[in-house]
């Protein structure tokens, strides 16, 4: 596009509303026309585009402007981003940076509010620039001089075409929810399908040359080809051999989104509700399942096991810098535990044995470890305690099942006596409500006596007998089961001078504390204790924890 500046000797009056000075004086004026429809469907059919141009061409003429470009587009202004109009912006910008003529005069000459702006980024960006906005239809013009009701009205006019745009969406939305739910897909058709009109409607109906491509790729994969490159391979030998003749890229991330996709069975999913489509299914719903398995199962054996070559491997780190201690193994035979400074420098550059930090765990762990007394003792109270539980619970619900029968009757005795005419229908609706609210309160007291069970004692109990051996199974338990174990009840292992210090994961925090007391009261001790010092959590006046360092 050539950008033509002229020169003209005139007298500018600005007639329009919003600007009450008349200017005598030499001035250079260049302005751009902007037209814009909202759809290509405007553009093809002629609407308004032509009829634009032609309108501001010749208000330009009346008002000596010289038009030294055209930007036409047919795009929604819903989005900030048009083509045509940011390269408007963009030459206007370049344009009053070059300019040197001091009172030359920029402005964007348009049909009328909405047709320039609908959105808020927009309206700044032309703002920010300082122009003319001449707004034809409207006998309006947008300028630094304009009066402040003027500037005042033409914002309330961009909010009224926002909100236009805004209750557009709105509208739409709506219209899509119900289409949902009336089981039509409201959007564009996936592969397989096609939209078609039928009785002023847009439904989805079956591709003839896509859906038998679709479904071979479902029996595809659960038959000959259970892996994603086995299907893509099989369809690109296809597509070379003319077999297939789809204009669709068949990725092994599409093929995922399609045998995942409910749709080509009957359901689809709209704004996270399930809905089901009125729509004829490529595929049943027993296939669908079957790819799933297929799926599922090639996932598990895909998915990366994460294996650590040491037994404590990132699980300590160095207490001066909180770097993650490394491990190597020296001369072939002994694994030795660093710190290798990289996250920051440390002076200490800590290193242990394994050995080390292998007896230093087994006696942190023997800090919670139950003393047999006490395994015994708890034991014993856990079994009576679910002995009681289960007579109290056959108890309460037959309490709870004879109270139920006994409403019941009441409820059919005073039907008949409303059948009888022994009371009247209000006093019959009084009292079958009452007598329904206790009916709802006893069944949901029902159904929680009957789902509590035994199993958390039960469990209770098994955790007590771990405790009870746990530093004697850490001994003999394998690297992999030491590393489990220790990520399961520890945390915040730290080598600090020579000792190890930890954080008890909740809530064998307490258990540890609980054992210290009871061990002393026994007359047992920790013999290592006081080398292997341990963090625990305590409560203090603030909601979080504070960590102390328990010596024993």
């Amino acid at each position: 596009m050539t950008f033509i500046s002229l020169s003209i000797s005139c007298t500018k009056t600005y007639v329009l509303q919003g600007v009450d000075i008349t200017k005598k004086h030499t001035i250079k004026i260049q302005g751009v026309v902007y037209a814009r429809v909202s759809s290509t469907e405007q553009k093809k059919s002629g609407y308004s585009l032509e009829a634009q141009v032609k309108l501001l061409r010749r208000y330009a003429r009346e008002q000596n402007i010289r038009i030294i470009g055209e930007y036409v587009e047919a795009e929604s202004a819903k989005k900030a981003g048009r083509d045509r109009f940011a390269a408007m912006l963009e030459d206007l910008r370049r344009l009053q940076k070059t300019e040197k003529h001091p009172k030359t005069v920029f402005a964007i000459l348009t049909e009328k509010t909405d047709r320039l702006y609908r959105n808020f980024k927009d309206y700044v960006m032309i703002d920010d620039l300082d122009l003319e906005i001449h707004l034809v239809t409207e006998n309006v013009v947008i300028s630094k001089h304009s009066q402040s009701s003027v500037k005042f009205i033409h914002s309330v006019k961009v909010l009224m075409a926002k909100n236009f745009i805004d209750n557009l969406s709105e509208e739409v939305r709506k219209g899509m929810n119900e289409k949902a739910t009336q089981g039509h897909y409201p959007s564009r058709a996936p592969v397989g399908y096609r939209n078609v009109r039928r009785g002023g409607k847009s439904v989805m109906e079956i591709d003839p040359i896509a859906a038998p491509v679709i479904r071979g790729i479902f029996e595809w994969y659960t038959s000959d080809c259970p892996s994603l490159q086995q299907v893509k391979a099989r369809i690109d030998q296809k597509l070379l051999t003319g077999d297939i003749t789809l204009d669709y890229k068949f990725s092994t991330s599409n093929l995922h989104r399609i045998l995942r996709n409910t749709i080509y069975y009957g359901d689809f999913f709209w704004h996270g509700v399930r809905y089901h489509g009125t729509h004829e299914p490529i595929i049943t719903k027993e296939m669908f399942l079957r790819a799933q398995e297929v799926s599922d199962t090639n996932r598990r054996k895909t998915r990366k096991k994460h294996t650590a070559r040491w037994a404590f491997q990132g699980l300590v780190r160095c207490a001066e810098c909180g770097g993650i201690m490394s491990a190597d193994k020296k001369k072939k035979r002994y694994v030795y535990y660093h710190c290798s400074g990289r996250v920051k420098p440390c002076r200490s550059r800590a290193y242990v044995r394994e050995e080390l930090l292998n007896e230093a765990f087994e006696e942190i762990l023997g800090a919670v470890q139950l003393p047999e007394e006490l395994v015994v003792r708890f034991k014993n109270s856990l079994e009576s305690t679910s002995q009681e539980r289960d007579e109290i619970k056959a108890t309460r619900l037959h309490e709870l099942q004879t109270e139920l029968a006994l409403l019941t009757k009441r409820l059919d005795l005073l039907y008949r006596d409303r059948l009888d005419r022994v009371i009247t229908t209000e006093a019959y609706k009084t009292y079958k409500a009452e007598i329904e609210r206790q009916c709802d309160g006893i069944e949901s007291e029902i159904l929680i006596a009957s789902e509590m069970n035994g199993e958390a004692l039960r469990g209770g109990i098994a955790i007590l007998e771990l405790l009870g051996t746990l530093a004697q199974w850490f001994q003999t338990a394998e690297a992999s089961e030491k590393r489990l174990c220790l990520v399961a009840t520890l945390s915040n292992s730290e080598w600090k001078d020579g000792h190890l210090q930890v954080m008890y994961r909740q809530p064998l925090d307490a258990i540890a504390l609980a054992v210290i007391e009871a061990k002393k009261k026994i007359g047992k001790s920790l013999s290592k204790s006081a080398d292997y010092p341990v963090w625990c959590a305590q409560r203090d006046s603030n909601p979080c924890f504070q960590r102390e360092r328990l010596t024993t």
